[in-house]
């Protein structure tokens, strides 16, 4: 299988580092060429710092939870007053 030609010189922001963020960061990484220097990996504890530190990402421990929440009780509200479910 070849290795797709892709040139992205643009930055990624991925949330949470699970099973499903660390699978994908290996696509990004080895079957897309991204540099590893371009990712930043978002989560909200540091279980999983030494796979970033030892793939080269940048990684960032923060919790944005109340953020999400919050935005989507502002669309809910908006959604409500139009008359939608």
């Amino acid at each position: 299988m070849e290795k797709a030609e892709v040139h992205f010189n643009n930055h990624i922001i991925m949330i949470g580092f699970g099973c499903i963020g660390q699978a994908l960061l290996h696509l990004l990484i080895d079957k897309l060429n991204i540099k590893p220097s371009r990712i930043t990996m978002i989560t909200s504890d540091n279980t999983s710092i030494h796979v970033a530190q030892k793939i080269g990402i940048n990684f960032q421990v923060k919790t944005i939870l109340h953020r999400l929440e919050s935005s989507t009780e502002k669309r809910m509200a908006i959604f409500r007053k139009r008359g939608c479910s």
